[in-house]
């Protein structure tokens, strides 16, 4: 049982207040503890602060938000919006669960997953042609959206590997490796494909380990620690070239943004940003506005209580090696 929230907090007026009451009340009285979480258009992270929430609830499949989100709170996530095998696909690569999708896809899914330690598998960026969740020495689950030469990184040990294919499940055997830095690509490039690179013999000695295995078995796979997320601007090899901090930003006329590269580095050859609006006065949190280094800028009403206001927009960014770093400018909010 998962307590869902509403359907879509973004569009009730004052959700954020009523889902807080509402899940302290469970918190204090659901005597099994069951996971209290919201439907959400985009993100329940928004009330990830508030005390009562202890899963997330993804409404897209964006990796802008999904992924990035899942650099800033030490908490699990579903996703509501599955509807294809890519969905689920990239869902997955975000690091969430399906809480969505029909089909032979979605048992090819579970058939996989099933022989994994999925509950420890978490996003794994040292890899390149593709997406990628890792128990770092155990199992490497690659997603490659667009067929084409991949190469992973991995813990010098040897490994089996198999080529699936996410529409049926059907797995093609491709010669053992053993080493570093591994390299290949998919049998056909007629369709999406997962890689796995794997150690079934140990993963099936894992099975005496308790939950984590994570800083037991291997010294090179430490626990699971959230990253400390830049936010000196000094260091931080971006910035916002439109709208310029202090603009006024109309509801009637949605305005343009970008993010602009400022220090060219490999990690920045790849970005996942998610641009997220706050009137921080009327407490209703933050809302998605925005995903991608360009765009328009989408924010709702329901955002704000009164305008004009003072607008927090907050740009978070995921390099290609995994970091994650974050930008703050202020706008006037009018319609």
């Amino acid at each position: 049982i998962t307590w869902m929230g509403l359907p879509g907090f973004e569009k009730v007026q004052h959700g954020r207040a009523i889902l807080r009451t509402a899940g302290q009340l469970l918190k204090q009285f659901d005597s099994y503890d069951h996971l209290r979480t919201s439907m959400a258009e985009a993100s329940s992270g928004a009330m990830a602060s508030d005390g009562w929430m202890n899963l997330l609830s993804y409404g897209t499949t964006d990796p802008n938000v999904g992924a990035v989100e899942h650099q800033l709170y030490g908490l699990p996530g579903v996703n509501t919006a599955i509807q294809s095998q890519r969905d689920l696909w990239n869902a997955t690569m975000n690091g969430e669960y399906p809480a969505s999708g029909s089909g032979r896809y979605m048992t090819a899914w579970f058939d996989l997953m099933s022989n994994t330690r999925y509950w420890e598998l978490e996003p794994y960026f040292d890899v390149d042609g593709g997406r990628a969740v890792a128990l770092e020495g155990v199992d490497y689950i690659v997603y490659i959206d667009k067929p084409g030469p991949v190469e992973v990184t991995v813990i010098n040990h040897g490994y089996d590997v198999a080529w699936i294919d996410p529409a049926t499940g059907e797995r093609t055997k491709a010669k053992d490796y053993k080493g570093q830095h591994f390299s290949g690509e998919p049998p056909d490039r007629s369709h999406d494909w997962i890689l796995e690179i794997s150690r079934e013999g140990h993963k099936q000695s894992l099975k005496s380990y308790k939950f984590d295995s994570r800083g037991y078995d291997d010294p090179d796979v430490p626990p699971i620690q959230i990253q400390e997320i830049e936010t000196n601007q000094q260091r931080i090899p971006f910035d916002v070239s439109v709208p310029p901090e202090g603009a006024a930003i109309s509801l009637a006329m949605p305005a343009l943004y970008s993010l602009r590269i400022t220090r060219q580095a490999r990690a920045t050859r790849s970005l996942l940003v998610e641009w997220t609006g706050e009137v921080t006065a009327d407490g209703e949190g933050y809302r998605v506005i925005g995903t991608g280094r360009e765009g328009t800028f989408h924010i709702p009403p329901s955002i704000a209580h009164n305008i004009p206001a003072s607008l927090r927009v907050r740009v978070s960014i995921l390099n290609a090696n995994g970091k994650a770093y974050q930008i703050d400018k202020v706008y006037r909010l009018t319609q």
